[in-house]
């Protein structure tokens, strides 16, 4: 597997709650390069006057879900979820996660925090 991390070092004095970025790049490895040999994750920091902005890129098999017809139960999916009701009850609906399927393929996740000065409660 390969990745980057582009956070300028003003960036870096900033927090976010702890395990946000977790989900997603286990996702990346466990479901979208699964069967696959390699894999790339880009994750890349920006941010404005009071918002800071996550980007977590990769080139895996994207949204698509795999149906199994033997297992009708959902299971999974409780990393992201907990991620997104921690920004909503820590920091209000203005913030939050959007997921989308890259147009080269893969997928980007889009996460938008306050900017935090001091570690979250």
């Amino acid at each position: 597997m390969q990745y980057a991390i582009d956070a300028s070092a003003e960036l870096r004095q900033f927090f976010i709650p702890k395990l946000t970025l977790q989900p997603f790049v286990e996702n990346s490895i466990v479901h979208g390069f699964n069967k696959r040999l390699h894999g790339y994750v880009y994750i890349k920091l920006t941010a404005n006057e009071d918002s800071l902005f996550i980007i977590i890129d990769d080139d895996g098999s994207g949204l698509t879900k795999v149906v199994d017809e033997k297992q009708k139960r959902r299971t999974g999916g409780y990393g992201i979820r907990n991620v997104r009701e921690r920004i909503s009850g820590y920091f209000g609906e203005q913030y939050g996660i959007t997921l989308s399927e890259r147009e080269e393929g893969g997928t980007r996740v889009e996460i938008t925090l306050p900017l935090l000065t001091k570690p979250p409660a």
